[in-house]
Formats: structure tokens, C-alpha cells, sequence
């Protein structure tokens, strides 16, 4: 963690976009028989870089000053799942953003088998808000890129008795026992890092922090 707080935010940037690529070259090689070189691994991870920092860029340029909401200075956590048809395997990723916009800490790891992208996605919620709550943050955005997940959450309905809906019900449960909480919904660009970390989570044995 000492290293990781010498970084700046595009540093940051940086490192998960080249960790991604070479998980991605990793299974290139291994499921494809293709074999990158390092100077195409590093190409690809400056362009998704440039990329979501152009994005991000545009955005802040965009937003309208008085736009800017009491809560701005409210803790935000971007999750992940990742989810592997073939296999089952699912795993989570937690990336909280401090009161100025900064990163903050980050944890990722694995989940039991799963059956679907949205249980998948469900546990890692679960999982995530555990894990916050572990840390005694009692105010937090929570941002997610799975649209369905955030509206069953967020819905009042009859109970759904499937697996995916009990574990939709322990959310609920773990939001409510929050000062503030609240699920939103952001676009897979704007959560590159949650979902690029989840996915090296696959090769890991242990949760790391």
C-alpha cells in the first residue's frame, strides 16, 4: 500500500490498464496460442488509458458548476463482478474514492460458482458492502455498471425466493443498516478500473487489499 500511494491518479491509471492488457496477452497465449509482444501489450494499454482519461475529461469539462450536488464530498465505491460462463467462477473487485475524487483503497478476490452474470454481480455486491461495512464506512455511494442489478436492489417488490433473490434481500438488508447508502448505475467506461481489476482476480488464491 506504501507504493501504491506514491502513485498519482494517472499512474494509477496506468498501472491497471498495463495489469489488464497482460492478463489479456496472458490468456491470449494460453487459450489462443497467440503470443503478444510486449511493445502491442503496451500500445493497447496506453490506448484504453488515453481513452478513459478522455472520457473522464470531457465529463468534468461538461458537468455545470451549480450542477454540482451537497453530497459531492461523499465516499464512492465503484464494484465489479467478473463471470465465467464456462467455468462458473465469479469473482469481485471494490474501489473506494475518497471525499476529493482520489483513490483510496482497493480489494478484490473470489466468489463461490456462480450460474449467472447477475448472481455473479449480486454476490459481489454483497460482498462489497460487507466489506465496507467491515471498514465502518457509514456513508458511501455505491457504483455499479450492471443496470439490472441496480434495479432490483433499488426495487420495492414481493420477495423473489431464487438464490439470486435472496442474496438481492441480504443487499437490501446490509444497505438499510447504513447511515446513507445508495446504489447507482455508471457506464462500464466510467468503471474501468473495478471491472479491469475483477478480472485478475481470476489468477489470484487469496482476497487481496
Amino acid at each position: 500500500m506504501a507504493a501504491m500511494d506514491m502513485l498519482t491518479g494517472d499512474q494509477v491509471r496506468r498501472l491497471v490498464a498495463l495489469l489488464y492488457y497482460l492478463w489479456v496477452a496472458r490468456n491470449e497465449a494460453m487459450w489462443e496460442g497467440a503470443l503478444r509482444r510486449p511493445v502491442v501489450v503496451s500500445n493497447r494499454a496506453v490506448s484504453a488509458e488515453a481513452a478513459y482519461t478522455a472520457v473522464h475529461t470531457h465529463a468534468t469539462r461538461a458537468a455545470p458548476t451549480a450542477a454540482v450536488p451537497v453530497a459531492a464530498g461523499r465516499l464512492k465505491c465503484h464494484f465489479d463482478a467478473g463471470y465465467d460462463p464456462a467455468s462458473g467462477q465469479a469473482t469481485y473487485v471494490a474501489v473506494l474514492i475518497d471525499h476529493d475524487g482520489m483513490f483510496k483503497v482497493a480489494a478484490n478476490g473470489k466468489l463461490p460458482g456462480c450460474f449467472s452474470p447477475l448472481m455473479a454481480e449480486a454476490l459481489a455486491c454483497k460482498e462489497v458492502l460487507s466489506w465496507l461495512k467491515n471498514r465502518n464506512e457509514v456513508e458511501v455511494d455505491v457504483l455499479t455498471d450492471c443496470l439490472v442489478l441496480k434495479n432490483v436492489v433499488c426495487s420495492v417488490s414481493t420477495p423473489n425466493l431464487s438464490y439470486v433473490g435472496i442474496v438481492v434481500d441480504q443487499c437490501k438488508a446490509a444497505i438499510s443498516s447504513f447511515d446513507y447508502c445508495s446504489p447507482s448505475f455508471i457506464t462500464r467506461t466510467h468503471n474501468l478500473h473495478a471491472y479491469s481489476l475483477a478480472r485478475l482476480a481470476y489468477d489470484q488464491d487469496h482476497s487481496m487489499y
